[in-house]
């Protein structure tokens, strides 16, 4: 059997990592705001996103991420308390939510089966789509 291994370069420190539902892509974030998919099997970076981070600071943060079920969506929290949300497929950040987080983000993870999301720092919100306003 043949391992494959990428490394990071820059002196950037990881914070997270983990793989897409689908098992395809794996999502790496990193202490200086800087998430990243790679493809699982070949390396290829599929994505970078920016700008959950607001100012620098000494040590860097660790930011929660996800992916969402379906593979699609990477959601991040942010050094200002906001969720922020891309399309794996364009690249385009799609929405950025208000969660009334009064630190950054160090959690986030979407519910498997339902549509609702929880963030959390020092307090917790939950996300769930108002249907009336998709429609």
């Amino acid at each position: 059997k043949q391992w494959y291994q990428r490394r990071v370069r820059g002196g950037t420190e990881l914070s997270t990592i983990s793989f897409s539902p689908d098992g395809k892509n794996i999502l790496v974030s990193t202490t200086n705001g800087v998430l990243r998919v790679v493809d699982a099997f070949n390396g290829q970076i599929i994505q970078t996103f920016t700008g959950i981070i607001t100012e620098r600071t000494e040590r860097g943060l660790h930011l929660g991420c996800c992916f969402s079920p379906d593979s699609n969506y990477v959601l991040a929290g942010s050094q200002d308390g906001h969720l922020h949300v891309w399309s794996v497929k364009s690249g385009n950040k799609i929405a950025v939510l208000e969660g009334n987080h009064p630190n950054p983000i160090g959690c986030v993870a979407f519910n498997p089966k339902y549509m609702m999301v929880a963030s959390a720092c020092n307090n917790a919100a939950f996300w769930i789509p108002n249907l009336e306003e998709l429609q």
